[in-house]
């Protein structure tokens, strides 16, 4: 009888902390966790050179190479949207009246970031179409450390009291339920 009351306080405990834990922000962290830079893609900017009139041109593909007749083409700076087109069945847009800076265009599944120059001031380097290939391509998503995922030591943690609140949920539950059978035996007895 003491044991059961012993383990049912501490089922309820680990299923409280589990629940807590696995629902809530965390609030309070380590000094040097703020610190620390999160671990970030290197993105790529492309330099593509306007011609006169601001005009920008771009090619969207498919990850064959083949043009992707009749997409939308998105062009947007920050949060705006600057300017939006047809490609022709070629695959090829065009965009007049744009202004050196920074630019993502989205087309189909496909985006990129450029940074566009006005005429006569490009780089070298930079090309003189935007290249955009939209890819039916699917990424698997990894979990764990060293299985391509990044926990923290608090998700771990945080793992750790769900699975356990799990298995004791589960233990309660067949409790609860022997507990019941017990009941309805014992009246079954009973006249």
């Amino acid at each position: 009888m003491n044991f059961s009351r012993t383990f049912s306080g501490a089922t309820i405990t680990a299923i409280c902390f589990g629940f807590i834990f696995s629902q809530a922000e965390l609030v309070a962290v380590e000094p040097q966790q703020i610190a620390k830079p999160k671990k970030t893609a290197h993105i790529l900017v492309v330099d593509v050179a306007l011609t006169t009139g601001g005009k920008l041109a771009g090619l969207v593909v498919d990850d064959r190479g083949v043009g992707l007749d009749g997409a939308i083409v998105s062009i947007r700076q920050g949060q705006n949207e600057v300017a939006r087109t047809v490609v022709n069945k070629d695959g090829v847009f065009v965009v007049d009246n744009l202004r050196a800076g920074v630019y993502r265009i989205v087309a189909g599944r496909g985006s990129g970031l450029f940074r566009l120059w006005s005429p006569n001031t490009a780089p070298p380097k930079a090309r003189m179409q935007a290249l955009i290939v939209s890819t039916n391509q699917f990424v698997r998503g990894q979990f764990g450390p060293g299985l391509g995922g990044d926990l923290t030591m608090v998700e771990l943690i945080d793992l750790g009291f769900t699975i356990t609140s799990v298995t004791l949920i589960s233990v309660a539950l067949d409790k609860v339920s022997d507990l019941e059978d017990d009941v309805a035996f014992l009246k079954s007895k009973s006249p």
